[in-house]
């Protein structure tokens, strides 16, 4: 399904009749598009399902690098020895996140190859973009999208409907977080320094 089927599919069913946007038709599915990519924003943060990493290489008088994201939540990052890094632990081992995208090693080596892996927001969509999503959650975006929608009218059965979405939304992640593998623990098991390398730096 692509994001216009998508917008489509809603203005003809649980929004029928709505008007997101009171100027045209048009900034009508423009605003639905805006909602479809903060819907999406909101799946990849509640299920943590986009992986990604980058590799940063150690530059003698640099302690501090960028990220070329912003990332959700930074899963690990270890060295080229297989060293896990720590976070806010003031030994030479240890890193500070500073900002949201900045990365501060208390100890650099020249050359040292640096892997972070991290949960990621994918790109925004564009109209004509496929939407590759498993099923369950096609549905949480939907309702997501339908919720924020009914939250912009304040009218007190508009509220109603809006939370009643929301619901849902929240039903349906939970239901797709209790089929599968994915979860947020760590990744240091019985306190053994284990790295599990998930292949993607």
């Amino acid at each position: 399904m692509t994001a216009n089927e998508l917008i489509t599919n809603l203005s003809n069913t649980s929004l029928v009749g709505q008007q997101i946007s009171d100027l045209s038709i048009q900034e009508n599915k423009d605003t639905l598009l805006e909602l479809l990519n903060m819907a999406k924003n909101k799946v990849a943060e509640d299920t943590l399902l986009w992986l990604s990493g980058e590799t940063i290489t150690q530059v003698t008088g640099t302690q501090e690098y960028t990220l070329s994201t912003i990332p959700i939540q930074i899963i690990d990052i270890y060295d080229e020895n297989q060293v896990l890094r720590k976070r806010n632990v003031p030994d030479y081992t240890g890193y500070y996140q500073t900002s949201p995208n900045k990365i501060r090693f208390n100890s650099i080596q020249n050359g040292l190859d640096i892997f972070i892996n991290y949960y990621e927001t994918p790109p925004d969509y564009l109209i004509n973009d496929e939407i590759v999503i498993p099923p369950t959650l096609l549905s949480a975006l939907q309702f997501y999208i339908v919720g924020k929608s009914f939250e912009q009218y304040k009218a007190e059965a508009d509220i109603f409907t809006s939370a009643e979405y929301f619901k849902k939304y929240n039903s349906a992640i939970q239901s797709y977080l209790s089929k599968t593998d994915n979860s947020n623990a760590d990744t240091i098991v019985s306190g053994e320094n284990k790295i599990y390398k998930r292949g993607i730096v």
